[in-house]
This record gives C-alpha cells, sequence and structure tokens, in this order.
C-alpha cells in the first residue's frame, strides 16, 4: 500500500510538473509573438497617434495581472516580470524607429505615445516597468519643449528675432546703449507689425489651430500642451516687457499678463479655470493585431474618434480604468527655453 501511494504521489506531482512545463512554455510563446507582431509592426499614416501596440497594452497588462491574483509564487511574477520588460522594450524601439520614419511629426509622435504610456501604465501596480514609465516621461518633457519651441518660433520668427539681438546687446554694452545699436525706430515698426493687440491673438489663434491640426484625439494632450504653452508665452512676454523697458522706456502692449489672459481664451486644463476667474474678477487608434486581439482602450464608435473635440480630464480617466505645419524638430539657434532661462 505503502509503494502504490508513492507511486501515485510521484504520478501526480510529475503530471503538475509537466503541466507547468506546457503552461510557461505556452506563455513564453505567446510573449514572443507579441514581440515580433509589435517589431514588425508598420504603419503608412503620416501622423500615426497612438499606435497599436502602445493602445493595446493597457488591456494585455489588465489580463495578466488578473490571472496572477490567485497566487503568489515570485516564479511566477519574475516570468510575468520578465514578460513586461520585453514587450516594454520593444514598444520604446517601435516608437524611435517610427518617430525616425517621421520626421515631420517625430515630436508629436513621441509625445503623444509617452504621454498615453505615462498616464496608463503608472496607474497599474507594475514595479517592473517603473524604469519605462520614468523613460516615457523624460523622453514627453524634451518632446513638448521642442514642439513648443518650433510652434513658437514658427509663428513669431520675427518677434523672437528682435529680442534676441536685444538680449545680445545687453550682454555686450548694457542697457542704456542698446538704443545706439538698435534704435527706437526699429522697436517701434517691429512692434506695430508683429506684436500689436491684434497679431498677437491672431497668432495664437494660429497656433492653436495648427496644434489641433496636430494632434489625435485619443491622446487627450491638447489642454496640457496648451497650459505648457500658456506658460512658456508668459515667460517671453515678461522678458519682452522688461527689455522694452529698460532699454527703450516703452510699455509693451499687449502685456504678459494680457497675453495669458488671451492665450487662456483658448482652452488648456488650468487656462479654463484662470479664462473665468479672470472673466470674473476686475478684468484609441484600434489596429487589428495581436496583443490576444484585444483592442484598444481608447477605442470608440467611429463617429467620435473622427471628431476634433477633446477629451477633458474625467474622460480621459475612466476610458484609461481609473475610477508651415512641417519641422517639429526645430534646430538652429539656441531653443526658446534656452531664451526664457536668460
Amino acid at each position: 500500500a505503502h509503494s502504490r501511494s508513492d507511486c501515485q504521489n510521484y504520478i501526480a506531482t510529475h503530471v503538475i510538473l509537466e503541466f507547468k512545463i506546457s503552461i510557461m512554455g505556452k506563455f513564453n510563446k505567446f510573449i514572443e509573438e507579441q514581440v515580433a507582431w509589435v517589431s514588425n509592426w508598420k504603419t503608412d499614416a503620416k501622423r500615426p497617434g497612438i499606435l497599436a501596440p502602445f493602445a493595446k497594452l493597457p488591456k494585455l497588462l489588465d489580463r495578466m495581472q488578473a490571472s496572477m491574483v490567485l497566487t503568489e509564487k515570485s516564479s511566477y511574477i519574475q516570468e510575468a516580470s520578465t514578460a513586461y520588460l520585453k514587450i516594454a522594450l520593444v514598444l520604446f524601439q517601435l516608437l524611435e524607429h517610427v518617430s525616425l520614419a517621421n520626421p515631420k511629426y517625430a515630436n508629436v509622435i513621441k509625445m503623444e505615445n509617452c504621454y498615453f504610456f505615462k498616464h496608463t501604465i503608472s496607474q497599474r501596480d507594475i514595479p517592473a516597468l517603473q524604469e519605462y514609465i520614468n523613460q516615457a516621461s523624460q523622453i514627453f518633457e524634451v518632446s513638448c519643449q521642442e514642439y513648443l519651441d518650433w510652434l513658437i518660433q514658427c509663428q513669431f520668427p520675427h518677434v523672437i528675432a528682435f529680442f534676441s539681438r536685444i538680449e545680445d546687446l545687453v550682454a555686450s554694452v548694457g542697457p542704456h546703449d542698446v538704443i545706439y545699436h538698435e534704435n527706437r525706430k526699429s522697436l517701434d515698426g517691429m512692434l506695430k507689425k508683429y506684436l500689436d493687440e491684434k497679431s498677437v491673438p491672431e497668432g495664437l489663434k494660429l497656433i492653436n489651430s495648427r496644434m489641433e491640426k496636430h494632434l489625435c484625439n485619443e491622446s487627450a494632450l491638447a489642454p496640457v500642451l496648451w497650459d505648457h504653452l500658456s506658460d512658456m508665452m508668459f515667460a517671453l512676454f515678461s522678458r519682452y516687457e522688461e527689455l522694452c523697458n529698460i532699454c527703450y522706456n516703452v510699455k509693451l502692449n499687449p502685456s504678459a499678463s494680457q497675453v495669458r489672459y488671451i492665450t487662456a481664451q483658448y482652452g488648456g486644463q488650468k487656462g479654463r479655470a484662470l479664462a473665468k476667474m479672470i472673466s470674473e474678477s476686475t478684468i484609441d487608434n484600434g489596429e487589428a493585431g495581436s496583443f490576444g486581439n484585444f483592442s484598444s482602450p481608447l477605442r470608440g464608435d467611429s463617429s467620435q474618434t473622427s471628431s476634433r473635440r477633446y477629451l477633458n480630464r474625467s474622460q480621459f480617466s475612466s476610458i484609461i480604468g481609473t475610477g508651415g505645419d512641417n519641422g517639429h524638430n526645430h534646430s538652429g539657434g539656441s531653443s526658446l527655453a534656452n531664451f526664457i532661462k536668460r
């Protein structure tokens, strides 16, 4: 009897072990298939928006995390973490490849996908992916700065060029002697032509339209970028005000505060609240593919995704599972970020 019991235990253990090996083999094969699908994924779109592999990732992670709820074995957790890292690595390689293939829209592609990755994956408790969340955040910040630099430079090139010369003169001859090198007539002509109460609002309106054209609906990124742009414009015009005052004893109109108010009219999450406050005061890419054919968490009705209306914060949170129009890589000369920091 004892021998029969030992034999039965051996058989049961062997069957369980074989089953585990089979399951892990199928799991590893599945992960390799996903990695291969991402590696070979292609898009012909000029502005691909949220790439399908990025869009499908949150649902894949949710399914995998749910399957691990009933187990606390470290070996399974380690296998899952390894799988997550493999997929994340190939995703960011894909992002770089698509960006290089679309240089006109490289910054937009990086911004949208890194913002999506950061804000969907960071809300899922997956420590193994923290490094990639940080990487996405860094890529987003750099791409955002370069893209907004380009937008402002594209819309106000003469203004930026003029005040860059003034900055250089202030550094070389001092503020009080600037007028002898760049006379008052030059300032007045530039202000009248490019920086008056009509041209500034029109310029901001064009920037808003250009941004709307570049960004996809699913990224929910327009209000966030507009807040960044509002801060940059306020910093620039604050410095312009200072230069006009110390070099020419001229008051800039519109002022930095007025520019911030004008910018607030066009949106941004902080901007909308700011516009209301001021007015009341004294003045999903759901392409068919792998990842288990999981649909994009942002995919909706086709009539909705074609709309140009942007999602607000609460809509975006509920969707992701919580309760010249080119040359975006502006180069040449110092960036606006460096100019603001002077």
